[in-house]
């Protein structure tokens, strides 16, 4: 008889991601998609208020950007449920 014990954390993952916690476990391996994206376009055209849409901001009172701004973040996507979740972000 084995007894399995899991931290805290795992303990609350929701049912997705324990399911994968505990294939990753079985299989000693997960597959990751990771992407970089980059807006290029006119004055104005939203690429800011984009950017900020993603990473979960609040886009009130956006002005135009003098320069460029870079966001660094982490998302979870479900792609059967298609809902993009923000887990992190920093500007």
């Amino acid at each position: 008889m084995s007894v399995i014990v899991m931290p805290d954390e795992i303990q609350q993952l929701d049912q997705g991601d324990l399911q994968l916690y505990l294939n990753m476990m079985r299989h000693g391996e997960v597959r990751a998609y990771n992407i970089r994206l980059m807006f290029v376009g006119l004055f104005g055209a939203g690429k800011t208020c984009t950017a900020r849409r993603l990473m979960g901001r609040d886009i009130t009172g956006t002005s135009s950007t003098d320069g460029i701004d870079v966001y660094i973040g982490k998302c979870k996507v479900d792609i059967r449920e298609r809902i993009w979740q923000t887990i992190e972000g920093k500007a």
